[in-house]
Formats: C-alpha cells, structure tokens, sequence
C-alpha cells in the first residue's frame, strides 16, 4: 500500500510538471548518501520523489554535466569505486531523447505533445508473463502435494490485481499489458 501512495505522487507529479528536462535513479544502498530533505526544500531546479527502492529526480539544466553538478550538491558517494560505477552507468537521462528505466516502471517524454510519461517497464511485464506461463505450464508441486487449479488461479490473480492497481496511475502503451 505504501508503494502505492510513493507512485502516486510519482505520478501526478509527472503530470503537472512538464519541464524538467533531465531526470536521474538514487538508489537506497549502502555508500549512497541522498540528502532529500534539502531537494525538497529546493524545488527551483531539483525536485524528488521516494518510490520502492531509490528515489527518482527531475532537475532543469542546461547539459547533463550541469544536472551532475546539481545531483553532487545532495549526493555523496562514499567510496570512490562506487561512484565511477555509478556515473559509468549514465545515470542522468535527458528526456525527449532517453528513457528512464526503472525496475517495474519507466519515464519518458512523449515526443508528439512533449508532455512527460510514466508507463510499466515492458521488461517488467514480460517478466511477469514468464512466472505465469512457468506456473501454469509446468507441474509445481508445494510442500510435497501438487497445486490445483484453485491455487493457480489465486496466484494469477493476486499478479493481475497488483498490475491493475498500478496501472490506475500509470500511461500503459497499449499492447503492454496485452498478455493481461
């Protein structure tokens, strides 16, 4: 439930704000120290939101070594090794040319009316597809007896009722959620 309060603000954020045009991927890890209070504090030229395991976001800057620069004065990094890694990875995203991909989600900017979006990640999804199809098609036996047909539609449901209850604040490309 609380994931779900975390992309709904997500979410309405993206709608309203439509001019940030680089956005960027703080993950909760050990090493990596984000100082939210102060972004949030700051919403001129950097803004964030908490979603499950990191925090996503948005700054206004003119090229992506000046987004660094904004992100450096919130982040620390503590060690070395880590942060080469980190920058290795292309963490800043300008949207209109780059995708955020997330873990389940992803946010872009749609290139006909220039408004930002937030959709499932389709890797998510075919992901999900796989646990389905694995479930189904092959015998799955729990604690020494074999599942029935009861339990197997329970599961798919519990999967399908926690896509539904996201995608009420999410984009969803149609074709996505296709195998749903």
């Amino acid at each position: 439930m609380e994931e779900l309060k975390k992309l709904e603000a997500l979410s309405t954020a993206i709608k309203r704000n439509g001019s940030w045009n680089y956005v960027t991927f703080i993950p909760y890890e050990k090493g990596f120290f984000l100082d939210f209070e102060r972004i949030k504090a700051n919403k001129k030229y950097v803004n964030g939101w908490e979603i499950e395991n990191g925090a996503v976001i948005f700054i206004k800057a003119e090229s992506k070594e000046e987004a660094l620069k904004i992100i450096s004065k919130f982040l620390t990094i503590e060690s070395k090794r880590k942060a080469v890694k980190w920058l290795e990875s292309n963490p800043v995203k300008e949207l209109g040319k780059e995708t955020l991909r997330l873990k389940k989600y992803q946010i872009y900017r749609e290139s006909s009316d220039g408004r930002l979006k937030l959709s499932y990640n389709r890797y998510y999804l075919k992901e999900i597809e796989r646990k389905i199809h694995l479930v189904c098609h092959t015998r799955h036996y729990k604690g020494g007896r074999k599942r029935d047909l009861r339990e197997l539609i329970k599961y798919v449901n519990q999967i399908v009722r926690a896509i539904r209850k996201e995608s009420v604040f999410l984009w969803v490309v149609p074709g996505q959620k296709k195998g749903f």
